[in-house]
């Protein structure tokens, strides 16, 4: 209230906080979007609002359980942890769906609502509890990852870890005692007009695909290849760049500068400064003794120097909307050229760098020059400097070798000084004393403490020959002039020394603006290559490039890690060693889609491409797996290899199809990278909706084939070829083994030949449903359904069939007490008047 009295105006100078919030609350928004979108894509393939919002359900039940997790586990709210829930928004509802579309299938075979429930829910757990636990394994090996990426991501895999556990149990437990309780809908006849379509167009796809399978496979591995040396080309960068808001410029005017000139300087830059509309406020620190701290780094300034701290607006309230940091600053440049800035020299921070400095250190091109004579280092940086001039998109060229200072040189005469019994170090203490003086006492005041610092007065400091005169005390008892024991002289050195490795280094750095960073250091290689370097002299990139290397090498032992998890845990649920490898193909088959995604959006790669990448690795395998679980099952029920995957492929179209959607619809949100904080999120949405998308479609085909080449190699035997005569008859005679020998005898006389060449290309369960006719005499939906365990729009579809063949004839009215009996018209064999 005071100060408000007195017109006081307080402004926060620094303040992250904001910035910060904004961030959590897009990655909140995205999240939010992305349960808004999988919800919609529930409806549209499940046509019922009420199955739609109880899968729907499991999102936020899900997240619930997730931040309850969190909470013991002592993980804060930040960009990285919520990025794991908006990574995970469209996975959540997987098993739900899974769970759900199964128990109503149960419900449709006529069971009670609370068997189903139980039936349907157990029969697919052992299915989805190894897909969630494939998903999971690629996360733990993050765990072991050094560097930035290991720093960054570590909250973001516990996250994702609790909520795909969190979201099995809502699955498992909640899901299936919510679908029991829905009132069952009428059953319907046929599948809706444009799936029928879709099942159809896809079956007689994978028809041909797996026709010229080799040709088809060939050319697929050909672009994988492609796509692979493409992603070679892709730029390459730690981390993406963050516009945080803010920057800053270090003012450096030449050494001995008054803090007037310097003041009246920084104000001309603030004048220029206050006129953009895209800055918020401007804050400036001139000639300090003490250190400030500034986003994480210490700096003491002279009376020579100053810093300009400059907060921009929101990114959508600049003009133009969206406008980079970078750009505000590039025009900046330009306006000061016509400014006289009294032989200032200008050093531009962006907080993308700050951002940054905490993992590696400065801007994102830094290159150490080591040696021992700091003259040959300047002269190195100098002519390094030079060279770095003439590189494309680099800007704001520096070293952090400071200039030289004027100072008072003191070579010590060791032999004089021993006769004295004088030490170099009691010499060097004493014109210390004398010239920059030690703290003598301190004086208290009012509860404050001043030291009280003794040393020589200002003229007698500036008057050599008065400095020669200090008398240095000696053990022996008599006071020593200090010029009969050492040379006095006046000359330059350095205000700062910097070493590393125990070695003198001089750091060049720089930013860069429109260009990738990749070709920036490859530009400055040569470079480096070109010069003379002196023996003894080392000039090597380090800083960004050299983090970016060791994250890399975490992250590709991370990945094939996970790929050895992954593969562990699917050997474990087939019971095979040769079948999880089939659905590892579905990795390479992602690169196609990840390549196309950052190629077309522009995106780097960077560590959180590589982590998306890693991500892929347990969600596409998951197609695999329902596809390749349900091809064992009908292996198990009498398929042909060739009929199980065609088969499989129908039955998993809509549920591989519902599951991708879901996911890759929850991530747009995040890809779209609109708000705070959006560049660090939205690269590794876009990698996986990238690999998702390509690796799906492609699985739908691929993994049908290369099960057809693997049984072949396996089982030692030809191929099923379902058109060869000789196969399709044999397998009709195997199907009438499982029949007693008199009824064998009976149905062998009814087939006529004509039925023989019509049930060939039938599959198990339709020419075992022709034995029931046969035997039975008529068959209804409902028995076809009870008879085989199978949904309503599988049974429509077989007896749909074997209408269209000419093998059976409807009876009776329409509706669900409609019987199919044998058509009696199609029979030309001499034993039909018997």
């Amino acid at each position: 209230e005071r100060l408000r009295d007195r017109k006081v105006d307080i402004q926060i100078i620094y303040d992250q906080s904001q910035f910060i919030r904004d961030s959590i609350n897009g990655v909140r928004d995205a999240a939010i979007q992305g349960g808004v979108l999988a919800f919609f894509v529930l409806l549209f393939f499940l046509m019922n609002i009420w199955s739609s919002l109880i899968v729907t359900l499991s999102i936020p039940i899900s997240i619930m359980l997730t931040f309850s997790l969190m909470y013991f586990r002592h993980l804060s709210v930040n960009i990285m942890s919520l990025g794991g829930l908006a990574l995970g928004v469209g996975m959540l509802v997987d098993n739900a769906i899974v769970v759900m579309e199964n128990v109503f299938r149960h419900r449709q075979l006529g069971k009670p609502a609370l068997t189903a429930a139980s039936e349907g829910a157990s029969e697919v757990a052992a299915a989805i509890v190894a897909s969630t636990l494939t998903t999971i394994a690629v996360f733990l090996p993050l765990i072991f990852v050094k560097g930035v990426a290991g720093q960054l991501f570590k909250e973001l895999a516990f996250t994702v870890t609790f909520s795909l556990l969190a979201s099995l149990l809502v699955a498992l437990s909640l899901i299936p005692r919510l679908a029991a309780r829905i009132k069952p809908r009428r059953v319907e006849t046929e599948e809706r007009l444009w799936m029928r379509v879709l099942r159809s167009v896809y079956l007689n796809t994978l028809k041909a695909f797996l026709k010229f399978k080799y040709f088809f496979l060939a050319g697929i591995v050909l672009l994988t290849g492609i796509c692979f040396m493409m992603l070679k080309g892709v730029d390459k960068e730690l981390m993406p760049k963050v516009d945080q808001r803010e920057f800053m410029i270090k003012v450096d005017m030449p050494t001995g500068t008054k803090i007037e000139v310097t003041d009246r300087v920084v104000k001309r830059i603030e004048n220029i400064l206050l006129g953009y509309p895209d800055i918020k406020g401007v804050s400036v620190i001139i000639g300090s003794s003490k250190e400030k701290e500034y986003g994480g780094t210490v700096q003491t300034l002279g009376p020579h120097q100053a810093q300009i701290v400059v907060n921009l607006k929101k990114l959508s309230k600049r003009a133009p909307a969206y406008r980079k940091s970078q750009e505000v600053i590039q025009e900046l440049q330009k306006d000061l050229l016509n400014v006289d800035l009294e032989g200032a020299k200008l050093e531009y921070v962006l907080q993308e760098t700050i951002f940054k400095a905490a993992l590696q250190g400065g801007k994102p091109v830094n290159i150490e020059v080591k040696g021992k004579d700091l003259d040959v280092l300047r002269s190195l940086s100098g002519r390094l400097m030079e060279e770095m001039k003439s590189v494309p998109g680099l800007y704001d060229i520096s070293s952090d070798l400071m200039p030289a200072q004027p100072e008072v040189k003191i070579n010590i005469m060791k032999e004089k000084a021993a006769l004295y019994n004088l030490s170099v170090n009691s010499i060097s203490l004493s014109a210390q004393a004398a010239i920059k003086g030690y703290v003598a006492s301190k004086y208290k005041e009012e509860g404050r403490e001043y030291d009280i610092r003794v040393r020589l007065r200002e003229e007698d400091r500036d008057d050599l020959a008065k400095i020669r005169n200090i008398l240095i005390h000696s053990p022996l008892g008599i006071e020593v002039p200090l010029a009969d024991v050492a040379y006095l002289s006046r000359g330059l050195g350095p205000s700062e020394i910097h070493r590393l490795d125990q070695e003198r280094t001089v750091m060049v750095s720089a930013n860069i603006y429109k260009r990738g960073f990749s070709e920036v250091i490859s530009d400055i290689d040569n470079i480096i290559a070109g010069m003379d370097i002196p023996k003894g002299y080392v000039v090597k990139m380090s800083g960004e490039r050299k983090e970016m290397e060791e994250s890399f090498k975490s992250l590709i032992f991370a990945l094939i890690l996970a790929v050895v998890l992954v593969y562990m845990i699917m050997a474990s649920q087939f019971e095979s060693l040769w079948q999880p490898f089939i659905i590892m193909f579905t990795l390479p088959l992602s690169i196609i889609g990840v390549t196309a995604a950052l190629l077309l959006t522009h995106t780097t790669l960077n560590v959180v491409v590589f982590l998306g990448v890693i991500v892929l690795g347990g969600i596409v395998v998951n197609n695999g797996i329902v596809l390749i679980d349900r091809v064992n099952g009908l292996r198990r029920e009498g398929f042909s290899p060739y009929q199980a995957v065609l088969e499989a492929g129908q039955n998993r179209l809509r549920p591989i199809l519902m599951t991708a959607m879901t996911t890759t619809l929850g991530l747009i949100p995040l890809a779209l990278g609109l708000g705070e904080g959006a560049e660090l999120r939205a690269p590794m949405a876009i990698t996986v909706i990238g690999g998702l998308t390509s690796s799906t479609f492609l699985t739908l085909f691929v993994i049908p084939a290369l099960y057809l080449i693997a049984v072949n190699i396996m089982e030692r035997k030809p191929e099923v070829k379902v058109e060869e005569k000789e196969e399709r008859e044999e397998e009709v005679k195997k199907e009438l083994v499982v029949i007693p020998p008199p009824e064998r005898g009976e149905l062998q006389e009814k087939i006529s030949e004509p039925e023989v060449e019509q049930v060939q290309d039938l599959n198990p369960r339709q020419k075992k449903a022709m034995e029931y006719i046969r035997k039975q005499g008529k068959i209804t939906r409902k028995e076809y359904i009870q008879l085989f365990n199978v949904s309503v729009a599988t049974a429509a579809r077989d007896i749909k069939e074997l209408q269209e063949r000419g093998l059976i004839v409807p009876r009776g009215p329409n509706g669900p007490g409609r019987w199919y009996e044998v058509n009696k018209d199609n029979r030309e064999s001499p034993g039909e008047g018997k």
